[in-house]
């Protein structure tokens, strides 16, 4: 990405901020974009973090695909190029957290290898 998309991306989710107060590079992260005919088809974002376990592994921390592009491959495209980056750097893990409602990514994650780890649990305390 260039540095003003990547601006207009951490400007578009707070939470993105707080995790990267340093900016998109900061820390190893990277930004990746997936462009197709000339026009950005999605996003990647990767890093690294540490599991529960304490154990620093790299991480995917964001994979997007826009909504008109879906069920195109790229998504699988990107996760691919993770896997790729992970092994180029000599890796041989790669984790993610995707949300358990999200059933089109758990397939994709599932399709290509992926495995649960856990599982959160969350109480909205009124």
């Amino acid at each position: 990405m260039t540095e003003a998309e990547s601006d207009r991306w951490l400007a578009a989710d707070p939470g993105r901020a707080e995790l990267l107060p340093e900016g998109p590079a900061a820390g190893g992260a990277r930004l990746h974009a997936a462009v197709r005919d000339g026009v950005r088809v999605g996003h990647l974002w990767t890093g690294s973090r540490d599991l529960p376990t304490g154990e620093r592994v790299p991480y995917v921390w964001e994979v997007a695909v826009a909504e008109g592009e879906r069920r195109k491959g790229h998504g699988r495209a990107l996760m691919r190029f993770a896997e790729d980056l992970v092994r180029a750097a000599g890796g041989d893990r790669l984790a993610l957290r995707v949300d358990p409602d999200n059933t089109a990514a758990r397939a994709l994650y599932a399709s290509l290898g992926y495995r649960l780890l856990s599982t959160d649990h969350e109480k909205t305390l009124c």
